[in-house]
């Protein structure tokens, strides 16, 4: 396809710090056909470790602007700006701030492009753990703007029917469109060497856990699970991932007599390769849209456990067929299912087996084929 045919599309988002909202946007930008699309990125903010994985053949334009209601309306003017002057055939934002932003400027200024918004997490419950004066506002901001744009894309059903319920958002306003995972690059770095000590010496096995180091994580819940399994059964914790919850869950660890026991990896290049020679992986998360981490465990070849928060996980993990759900809160039940996974080798490599099987629908030539389509669609 000549330049001038190609699919003009602008992709907003805030930042690109790690997380699963940026790898799928990142997972996006580079399986889009260059010969079939012309992509431009809009950052709130250019900053973000994943920032450098953008292509040179993408444009980036950064707003400079904060996640804050004062500057609010100056993201929506740049936003406009950027619009006018690039005339996309298509624009989609990601993630709640964006969408607010992206959709508001479209109100205001009225400009016409095709509007998506990619909504990546369960607003209602996150808008309920992280409740300020801010997220009231916000709620009656989704209500009043989301259903003005043309479609909204969400990764898994949950998260449609919170949209759907909790939002008032009809129906056919909303696509599901599961994220895509790139299996064969997963399994590639998991392949690499490692030379963690731990991860070296098989007699005591070792339960991983990956993830950025905030509340939502539930790192803290994790670590008390923990702190019991240890009282049953030689074992070990690496967790993956930085934050600002690190020396609070450093201090949790030392409380509780575990800090020999675990060890806090920070934010890793290739966490897979730690993934991979490890013996169980535990998602103990308070809420996940999707949980891009829980499937590439599964495409690690390794065993998962995960609490069965809204929503994604049960989309993801058939229970007692590819891995173990846990009731959200029950450190018992946890304990348990951990103990009958470590203890059961037939019962692990089932689970491997199973949830490799299981990955098929997670094809990233599947996915991008479906936002292909839509993105045909809407820009008509």
């Amino acid at each position: 396809m000549s330049s001038g045919n190609r699919l003009r599309i602008i992709l907003i988002i805030y930042g690109l710090e790690y997380g699963g909202a940026e790898r799928f946007l990142l997972t996006l930008i580079d399986n889009l056909s260059k010969e079939d699309y012309d992509i431009s990125l809009v950052v709130c903010n250019k900053a973000g470790s994943l920032l450098r994985y953008v292509g040179n053949d993408v444009r980036i334009f950064d707003l400079n602007t904060k996640v804050s209601f004062f500057e609010f309306f100056e993201a929506a003017l740049r936003i406009f700006r950027v619009v006018k002057e690039h005339k996309p055939r298509l624009v989609m934002s990601i993630c709640d701030w964006a969408n607010l932003a992206t959709s508001f400027s479209r109100l205001l200024f009225g400009w016409r492009s095709p509007l998506i918004l990619h909504e990546a997490t369960i607003l209602f419950q996150y808008y309920l753990l992280k409740a300020t004066g801010h997220t009231l506002i916000k709620k009656f901001l989704v209500k009043f703007l989301y259903p003005k744009a043309d479609l909204i894309v969400v990764p898994s059903e949950g998260a449609k029917r919170d949209l759907q319920q909790n939002f008032h958002i009809e129906s056919s306003k909303i696509g599901v469109i599961s994220y895509p995972v790139d299996v064969e690059k997963i399994r590639k770095l998991s392949a690499e060497e490692v030379s963690h000590p731990w991860l070296m010496d098989k007699r005591i096995p070792v339960i991983i856990s990956v993830g950025r180091l905030v509340k939502l994580k539930n790192f803290s819940w994790l670590i008390e699970i923990f702190s019991i399994l240890k009282r049953q059964e030689e074992v070990r914790l690496l967790i993956v991932g930085d934050g600002p919850e690190r020396e609070r869950l450093e201090n949790l660890a030392k409380r509780l007599k575990v800090d020999r026991d675990i060890q806090f990896l920070g934010a890793q290049d290739n966490p897979f390769k730690f993934v991979a020679k490890s013996d169980i992986f535990v998602l103990p998360s308070l809420l996940e849209s999707f949980s891009y981490v829980l499937v590439e465990a599964m495409a690690c070849g390794v065993p998962v456990v995960s609490v069965d928060c809204p929503c994604g996980p049960g989309e993801i993990v058939q229970d007692g067929v590819s891995g173990f759900l846990v009731p959200p809160g029950d450190k018992e039940e946890m304990v348990r299912k951990l103990l009958i996974v470590l203890r059961d080798e037939e019962l692990r490599q089932r689970f491997v087996r199973d949830g490799i099987l299981a990955l098929e629908r997670f094809r990233v030539d599947k996915a991008i084929q479906e936002h292909g389509m839509v993105f045909k669609q809407i820009s008509g």
